[in-house]
């Protein structure tokens, strides 16, 4: 009876990896750039427009994706934003921006700490 409860819930977990990985459903996602700018009239920084590459490199069509993006200021304080999209075809890459309120804080670098991706 173990045994079969223990198949039951390892069975179809994986199956998910399995045939996740099988169909593929993969993205990968890049920081191009980040922009950033001080007002010199104001004496602020401005918010943080993270510029991002979104690519299914899997086999099939992503429907939704979320991706979340941190960035570290001078003080290394730590601000997080995200974009999310649909229908991200086969082989198809998108630019996308996240723009980030850094609190009037000067932003030195920005990474990916989250890209999630589903298939309906």
């Amino acid at each position: 009876m173990k045994k079969f409860i223990l198949y039951m819930y390892l069975v179809p977990s994986l199956l998910c990896i399995v045939g996740c990985s099988l169909f593929g459903y993969q993205m990968d996602v890049t920081v191009l750039s980040m922009e950033q700018y001080y007002h010199e009239g104001l004496m602020a920084w401005s918010k943080a427009t993270v510029n991002l590459k979104v690519e299914n490199v899997g086999w099939g069509e992503i429907d939704y994706y979320e991706i979340y993006v941190e960035v570290t200021c001078i003080d290394d304080s730590i601000y997080t934003g995200y974009t999310n999209g649909y229908s991200l075809e086969h082989k198809e890459t998108r630019s996308v921006s996240v723009q980030i309120d850094t609190e009037n804080k000067q932003a030195v670098k920005a990474r990916v700490s989250e890209a999630i991706s589903d298939v309906y």
